[in-house]
């Protein structure tokens, strides 16, 4: 099968390539979760991680008192709040934040030990420590945000029955939050467990190897004009709302929001990118991967 995953385009004198990689030269990475208290971050991870070998869990320095689900899950190192503000005072944190009331965050020796691993990399991170590990990373590790959401009534459902307390507070905070979520590379709703983790194993094949979202687009309808706008965007400093995608057959298909899409890959920016659950027209998802194939070799010449 050939893949379209070439591009050759010259938008204000600005001429870009895009490749797949060799699917055999895999990419580690850093996979960053995030998502309201109760969204089921830790439950998603820990399943992962039996499910995939190759996968490391990156643990966190805490200033919370050591809980029972620490002790099961082992997620955290918990030092003292004078501890940690020490870390603070003499940069040895990657990234931290503080969450309902306790500092979390990755200190710099753990990421480098986790990086001689030579595996990829999983966490649970606050929006901020998303950013800024993000920024600290650059060069380094490739970063990849991934969003779990969840209806609010369902989501009080499950706080309530793992006994949270301050619930109205944590609803709160979840409004808010969910303004935050466009910064992230993906958005998957966690309604349903096995299926987010399918979902989230299919991100990581395509991040690991590279590759980019399938236009689901005849080339009959594709118009330089209408990614030459969004490219106007961009140089103005404005981000691009998020697109729609769809996983099926090892491939990703950009359903809604396409010239957003190519906009983002042709001036090398990130785009939210919304997993939707449908299922696309197989006769015409076959025609694609031939016409995408032709036109971006008429393209690149």
């Amino acid at each position: 099968m050939l893949y379209p995953f070439f591009l050759l385009y010259n938008v204000n004198n600005k001429i870009i390539k895009m490749a797949d990689m060799d699917k055999k030269n895999i990419e580690r990475k850093i996979f960053i979760v995030s998502g309201s208290s109760g969204v089921g971050k830790n439950t998603i991870i820990d399943c992962l991680l039996v499910r995939n070998s190759d996968f490391m869990l990156l643990k966190s320095y805490t200033s919370r008192p050591k809980e029972e689900r620490d002790e099961k899950n082992k997620n955290y190192f918990n030092i003292t709040r004078e501890d940690f503000e020490e870390k603070i005072a003499n940069d040895k944190l990657l990234e931290y934040d503080i969450m309902h009331g306790n500092y979390m965050g990755i200190g710099k020796d753990i990421i480098e030990d986790a990086i001689k691993s030579g595996k990829s990399l999983i966490k649970d991170v606050s929006v901020l420590g998303f950013v800024n590990s993000k920024e600290k990373l650059r060069g380094k590790l490739g970063v990849v945000g991934i969003w779990l959401t969840a209806d609010k009534t369902e989501l009080k459902k499950r706080l309530e029955n793992r006994g949270e307390k301050d619930i109205d507070l944590r609803l709160k905070i979840y409004t808010k939050e969910q303004k935050q979520m466009y910064i992230f590379d993906y958005i998957i709703d966690n309604y349903n467990k096995d299926k987010t983790i399918e979902t989230m194993e299919k991100i990581f094949d395509i991040e690991h190897n590279n590759r980019r979202g399938i236009p689901y687009l005849s080339i009959n309808r594709f118009s330089y004009r209408k990614i030459h706008r969004y490219d106007n965007s961009l140089s103005k400093g404005k981000r691009l709302k998020p697109v729609k995608v769809i996983f099926e057959e090892g491939e990703m298909f950009v359903v809604d929001g396409i010239y957003r899409y190519l906009a983002s890959l042709i001036n090398n920016v990130d785009i939210c990118k919304i997993v939707i659950d449908k299922n696309l027209n197989l006769e015409n998802k076959k025609g694609l991967y031939k016409e995408w194939s032709k036109k971006f070799r008429e393209i690149i010449g």
